[in-house]
């Protein structure tokens, strides 16, 4: 019976790592895996034509700030909540959309709205209200 009892705690700490992911990311021995991760932030609306004028955001200050605030992420696995053996070094790349690509993202939202309540709402981009 404790032999039984071993070879189930053996089989429990073994499955312990899901087989999807490669074991390195749970080697706590070893130097973690560092990988670069670059983001774009496009900020729309937001620069020197932005309303109100208290939305204007520099794009280079703002970088700054996501560099200082998150300057890195250690992901976590899924299946067991522990910590892996990798992290991702953030570099940020923040800049503003042109009026026209504001334009043409507005545009494209515009024609995906569904309208789900039953009250009559006005419409957000200016034209007249739609029954809901």
């Amino acid at each position: 019976v404790k032999l039984l009892v071993i070879m189930l705690a053996g089989l429990a700490l073994a499955s312990k790592e899901p087989k999807h992911i490669p074991r390195f990311a749970f080697d706590k021995h070893s130097s973690p895996l560092n990988v670069p991760l670059i983001l774009n932030v496009i900020l729309v609306n937001l620069g020197g034509n932005a309303e109100p004028r208290s939305w204007q955001i520099d794009a280079q200050d703002f970088e700054r700030y996501l560099f200082q605030t998150i300057p890195d992420h250690q992901p976590s696995c899924l299946e067991t909540g522990e910590k892996l053996h990798v992290n991702f070094e953030i570099w940020y790349n923040v800049v503003h959309a042109s009026q026209d690509h504001a334009e043409r993202l507005a545009s494209a939202i515009k024609g995906s709205l569904a309208f789900t309540g039953r009250h009559e709402l006005p419409d957000a981009w200016g034209s007249d209200q739609h029954p809901v």
